[in-house]
């Protein structure tokens, strides 16, 4: 079987969450064929990198902000200045 998700009312906002299968109450159990369209599957995690992900041990569907590729670029080029400053071997004081 498949899963698909219609976030249309959906709040998108950080932390939120909803329950989608109750594995408490569950019959089944999710197999080799299931899928969740539009997302990708690693260790029963599904994820669509827009950061909703799905646990198949739950049965939770989560939101979790994904930061703008700029903050990504940002936090590159503090580490690499970082990483020249710490580099950067102090000078030998020279006596007059």
């Amino acid at each position: 079987g498949s899963f698909n998700f219609n976030l249309t009312g959906a709040v998108l906002a950080d932390g939120n969450s909803w329950t989608i299968v109750n594995n408490g109450t569950l019959t089944e159990s999710f197999s080799g064929s299931f899928v969740v369209n539009g997302f990708t599957e690693s260790g029963n995690i599904w994820t669509n990198g827009s950061g909703l992900s799905f646990n198949e041990a739950t049965g939770i569907l989560s939101y979790s902000a994904v930061p703008e590729p700029s903050t990504y670029a940002l936090l590159a080029g503090a580490g690499l200045l970082a990483f020249a400053c710490i580099r950067r071997k102090p000078r030998a004081v020279q006596s007059v």
